[in-house]
């Protein structure tokens, strides 16, 4: 078994996540782990990937992408209209050491 430490916060962050569409915490954190080892293959730092999730929740709620209505489940929007115009690091892993200057 591993455990995951996080703040507070971030709990919080991940249990209004699991709520929307259903699930318990420990449900959306499988599944996220599931889904980063099929797109990845390896998983590095999970704690800071589940960091950065509910990071990007946060800021993409704040931008009005995710409806901050609670009621409205994650699942039942579009992912490509929610990250459209982002910046690629948002997108897509950008690696420490290719930063744009």
């Amino acid at each position: 078994m591993t455990s995951i430490r996080l703040e507070n916060l971030h709990w919080e962050v991940l249990e209004e996540i699991a709520a929307r569409d259903g699930m318990a915490v420990t449900q959306l954190i499988t599944r996220l782990y599931d889904e980063l080892v099929e797109a990845r293959g390896a998983v590095g730092n999970f704690s800071s990937f589940l960091r950065v999730s509910a990071l990007r929740y946060m800021a993409l709620v704040a931008q009005n992408r995710i409806p901050a209505d609670r009621t409205v489940p994650l699942r039942t929007l579009d992912p490509e209209a929610i990250l459209d115009g982002l910046p690629a690091g948002w997108t897509h892993p950008i690696h420490p050491l290719h930063l744009p200057q």
